[in-house]
């Protein structure tokens, strides 16, 4: 079993402000959350894999672009002299 560790751990892991934690953690959207208390706990293997995760989804999306051709930096007309 991972050790829980408390808000500020997680804080440091993801770059997040504490209110960002804290409201995502009540919503559900922060996986091993769990509040004892009033206190916020968390399990940190469980918190990383997470943010694994999301950093893998991120890589993704940015390179769909380049392999379809850059759609998002596509200039509206055949040619730069063209675009002016």
């Amino acid at each position: 079993m991972s050790e829980r560790v408390r808000i500020d751990r997680v804080c440091e892991i993801t770059g997040l402000a504490r209110r960002s934690v804290q409201g995502m953690a009540k919503r559900g959207q922060i996986p091993g959350a769990a509040q004892l208390g009033k206190l916020w706990t968390f399990d940190e293997r469980r918190v990383r894999r997470w943010v694994e995760l999301r950093e893998r989804e991120a890589c993704k999306t940015s390179t769909s672009a380049a392999r379809r051709g850059g759609d998002a930096f596509r200039l509206p007309a055949r040619n730069i002299e063209q675009a002016y």
